[in-house]
């Protein structure tokens, strides 16, 4: 990009990406399955604004690759952890579904009762199953 204004704005957009997602990313301490689990698409909104600052202004072709490289791990990332959160609950149901009784998991950061599907999530340190929030997965005791 060329010229002052257009690497101003670029400036001012990553500031206020910083102010604006700085108080989201304390929440996830990289645990899979917290209520910020998709926080690697927050790119999403710099990253478009900033491709079109760099689209707008006399686009440089090493700038874009970066931009672009950024967005295809942006996207890996949300994508893997999406499959991961998926694999985890659909291997919960298919316990619950063999199960007789309300099958308890430890996962402290949900305290939920899913009558329907009976499994009862919560901080539950002696029970069976604990879903691992830094990994993924489930942890059979």
């Amino acid at each position: 990009m060329r010229g002052i204004w257009p690497e101003l704005t670029v400036l001012a957009i990553f500031g206020m990406s910083t102010i604006i997602y700085l108080g989201m990313f304390g929440y996830q301490f990289e645990s899979l399955m917290g209520a910020h689990n998709f926080v690697d698409r927050l790119y999403l909104i710099p990253f478009i604004l900033i491709l079109f600052v760099a689209f707008s202004s006399t686009p440089r072709p090493a700038a874009i690759l970066f931009v672009a490289l950024l967005s295809v791990w942006g996207m890996g990332n949300t994508y893997t952890r999406h499959v991961e959160f998926q694999q985890t609950y659909a291997a919960l149901y298919a316990l619950a579904e063999e199960a007789e009784e309300t099958i308890t998991v430890n996962y402290p950061p949900r305290n939920t009762v899913d009558l329907r599907r009976g499994l009862r999530y919560g901080d539950f340190p002696d029970a069976e199953i604990h879903i691992d929030v830094i990994e993924g997965g489930i942890d059979a005791n």
